[in-house]
C-alpha cells in the first residue's frame, strides 16, 4: 500500500513541516522542516496530505436531512448561514463524515484564503490528494478531552466535537472556557493533554500548575513535535477534506498509475511477447499448409493427371466407390489383411498393396529370402489362403541388404 505523506503548512509558506507514515500509520524517519519545493520532490509514490493552519478554518458541526452526498453539500452553506459573519458566496463549505449523534463534521474557509493557498502548492508542484486543518488531526476519543500543547497555541477536542485552536490563551483560561460551556451537566471526565518537548521546556511551570487544579489529566510528551501525532490520526480517521465540490480535483490518474509504471511495463512486455510468439506460430502453420497443398496437388498431378484438387478428390472417390464395389462387402479383404498382418509381425514392411476378386498381390520388404517360408505358413495357418512368390529382388538401404518381395495370396474357401 501506498505510503502517506503529510504537508504542514504555517505562517510562512515557504517552508514546511514534512513527515512520512506507513499504512500503519507508523512514522517513517524523523519528521523535517524544509523548503516547499524540496517537499514536493518527496510526493512521488505516496499519498499526500496538506494540513493547513487551523486559524484560518471554521470547524463545526451541522445537522442535515437524509440525502445524497451531492444534495447534502448544496444544502450545507444554507444549514449555517446564520453562524457564519461572511457572505456564503465567499465562503467554501467541505462536508465530512457524520458522528454517532448524527451530526456532519464541517471545514469553512474563505475561497480567497484557499485559492490563494492551492496557488502555492499547485506552483510549486505539489500534488495533493486531501487538504485538511491541522485541527482535524486531533483524535475523538469517547469520554475523553484532547488538547495539544504547542508554542502559544491550543489545539482541542471534547468527545464528539469538532476541533477547537486558541491563540495566545493559558490553559487554566481554556479550561474556563470548556466549563462553561457546560453549566449544570456533569463533570468533563478525562483528560490527556499531548505537549511538544520544547513548549513542555518553556510552559513547564504553567503545565504543572494547571495539572495540580485539574483531575484526571494524562500528560504525553511528543518527542519528534505534534505532526507525527496528528498525521496519525488521519491515517485511519478523515476530517472533512477542503478539495471538494467546485474543487475537487478532475483526475489525479497520472500520480495514481506513476507507482505502478514498471509493472504496467513488465505486463505490457510479457503481452507483446506473447502476441509474437502466437503471430510467429500462425506463420509457420500458413507456411505448412501451403507445403501440404503443394503436396498434394503434386499427387493429383501424378496420380490422377488433375492438378485441381476439388476435381482430384471427386476422382479420388470415384475410384475408391468402384474399388469398394469390385470388393463386394470388404470382408475378404479384412480377413486377408488380418492374416497378413499376423504372420507378418515387426519384421516386415508393406510396400504396395492390391485387392481383387478375393486375390491380394502384395509387396513386402523383408530382411532376406529367407522370411518367405515362415510369412507363407503363417498365412496359411488358417487353412483359407494360398501364398505365391510372384518375384523378389534386392533392395537398396543404406543400413542393411533388404528384400522386395512380391506376392500372390488367393482365397481358397468359405
Amino acid at each position: 500500500m501506498a505510503e502517506h505523506l503529510f504537508l504542514r503548512l504555517g505562517v510562512d509558506a515557504d517552508r514546511v513541516a514534512v513527515a512520512r507514515l506507513n499504512a500503519d500509520g507508523q512514522l517513517l524517519g524523523r519528521p523535517e522542516t524544509i523548503d516547499l519545493a524540496a517537499a514536493a520532490a518527496r510526493c512521488d509514490g505516496a499519498l499526500v496530505t496538506v494540513l493547513l493552519p487551523a486559524r484560518e478554518i471554521v470547524s463545526c458541526t451541522a445537522s442535515l436531512p437524509e440525502a445524497s452526498v451531492a444534495r447534502q453539500r448544496q444544502m450545507l452553506p444554507f444549514s449555517l448561514e446564520d453562524e457564519v459573519a461572511c457572505d456564503v458566496d465567499d465562503l467554501h463549505f467541505a462536508l465530512g463524515g457524520a458522528n454517532d449523534a448524527g451530526d456532519f463534521a464541517v471545514s469553512v474557509i474563505e475561497r480567497k484564503r484557499f485559492d490563494h493557498w492551492l496557488a502555492t502548492l499547485s506552483a510549486a508542484g505539489v500534488p495533493a490528494r486531501r487538504i485538511f486543518s491541522e485541527a482535524d488531526g486531533v483524535p475523538d476519543t469517547p469520554g475523553v478531552i484532547t488538547l495539544f500543547l504547542e508554542n502559544a497555541r491550543i489545539f482541542g477536542r471534547r468527545p464528539g466535537g469538532a476541533p477547537f485552536v486558541f491563540d495566545e490563551l493559558g490553559l487554566q483560561e481554556v479550561w474556563q472556557l470548556l466549563q462553561s460551556e457546560r453549566e449544570g451537566q456533569a463533570d468533563l471526565g478525562e483528560v490527556v493533554l499531548f505537549v511538544d518537548s520544547e513548549t513542555l521546556r518553556a510552559r513547564g511551570e504553567e503545565i504543572d500548575a494547571w495539572r495540580a487544579a485539574v483531575p484526571n489529566v494524562s500528560l504525553k510528551e511528543l518527542a519528534d513535535g505534534a505532526l507525527p501525532r496528528l498525521a496519525g490520526t488521519l491515517v485511519f480517521r478523515e476530517g472533512p477534506n477542503l478539495l471538494q465540490g467546485s474543487y475537487a480535483p478532475r483526475s489525479n490518474y497520472a500520480s495514481l498509475f506513476r507507482p505502478w509504471c514498471a509493472a504496467a511495463g513488465f505486463l505490457f512486455a510479457v503481452v507483446a511477447v506473447a502476441i509474437v510468439g502466437k503471430a510467429v506460430e500462425a506463420w509457420k502453420l500458413v507456411q505448412d499448409s501451403d507445403r501440404l497443398s503443394a503436396d498434394i496437388d503434386a499427387i493429383c498431378s501424378t496420380s490422377y493427371g488433375i492438378p485441381d484438387q476439388r476435381s482430384c478428390q471427386q476422382e479420388m472417390l470415384r475410384r475408391l466407390a468402384g474399388s469398394a464395389a469390385g470388393a463386394g462387402d470388404g470382408t475378404g479383404f479384412l480377413e486377408t489383411l488380418a492374416a497378413v498382418a499376423g504372420a507378418a509381425g515387426d519384421a516386415a514392411r508393406v510396400d504396395g498393396i492390391d485387392f481383387r476378386d478375393d486375390v491380394m498381390v502384395l509387396n513386402l520388404v523383408v530382411p532376406s529370402v529367407a522370411f518367405f517360408e515362415p510369412f507363407k505358413n503363417g498365412v496359411a495357418a488358417a487353412g483359407k489362403f494360398d501364398v505365391r512368390l510372384v518375384s523378389n529382388s534386392a533392395e537398396n538401404s543404406a543400413e542393411e541388404e533388404l528384400v522386395n518381395l512380391r506376392l500372390q495370396i488367393v482365397s481358397t474357401g468359405p
